[in-house]
């Protein structure tokens, strides 16, 4: 439907206005991309981090990751 096709386009116009955007400077969309899953990638490795320090279960870490 045409309502679908909107959305679908809606995101894909926000994917690219925030991987262009969202740092400091403008960033073509390959960079922008690349940057954003590092950073994505970075807030998994501290969270990781926060849940080891705080002595959850590994059982319920891979529980919350859908991984068990």
């Amino acid at each position: 439907s045409t309502k679908s096709i909107d959305r679908l386009l809606w995101l894909i116009s926000l994917t690219y206005l925030y991987c262009t955007t969202s740092g400091d400077e403008y960033y073509k969309f390959g960079q922008g991309i690349k940057m954003v899953r590092k950073e994505v990638q970075k807030q998994h490795v501290q969270w990781l981090y926060e849940q080891a320090n705080n002595k959850v279960p590994i059982d319920e870490i891979l529980e919350q990751l859908k991984l068990a």
